[in-house]
């Protein structure tokens, strides 16, 4: 595994599934099939599925947390450049019942994963970090029920909103906003 860093990007696999998702027709379905495969063959964790499943539940914190993460090269940059044009496209709709998956295989992955397993010494602690963060800002998501098409904040169970007649949900701001715009 090529492994130039502790950030949840910074290994091939995970670079490489971040690109897949990007590309993919179906991002749900892929997502999804990763998860699935941790959850069914836990110990597929510890090796390049593990990776993809970590890059997978990143994908979702971009999108639900607009996380920042941290890249240095240029090949790096160029991915995270895609993969925020992909996430901000309209493409990435309705993630959020994925997120309890993304948790059960974060804490699989974190389980099966040891400091043994890990190719670059000091990496490990700070690696594990970057996972827990990641566990934690998901876990943040529970009550999100819709994102607001306008202004992309996330709409949580019990705020007010207007959902139009295709589904699209705008936050009660934007939707005062925009009736205020058109008077």
């Amino acid at each position: 595994m090529g492994t130039w860093g502790p950030d949840l990007f910074q290994n091939d696999y995970a670079a490489e599934a971040a690109e897949e998702i990007i590309n993919s027709s179906h991002p749900f379905a892929l997502i999804g099939a990763w998860f699935d495969k941790i959850i069914d063959a836990p110990d597929c964790a510890l090796y390049a599925d593990g990776d993809a499943a970590i890059a997978a539940a990143a994908v979702l914190d971009l999108y639900l947390n607009r996380t920042d993460y941290p890249f240095f090269s240029v090949k790096e940059r160029w991915r995270r450049r895609d993969l925020h044009t992909f996430l901000t496209s309209g493409t990435f709709k309705r993630i959020v019942p994925l997120y309890p998956q993304a948790d059960q295989v974060l804490q699989i992955i974190l389980e099966k994963r040891c400091e043994d397993n890990w190719n670059k010494e000091g990496l490990y602690e700070e690696w594990r970090k970057n996972v827990e963060g990641l566990i934690e800002r998901l876990g943040r998501v529970k009550e999100t029920i819709y994102t607001c098409e306008s202004c992309g904040r996330r709409i949580l169970d019990g705020d007010e909103y207007h959902l139009d007649e295709d589904g699209v949900a705008v936050c009660q701001n934007c939707y005062k906003n925009e009736a205020q715009g058109q008077q």
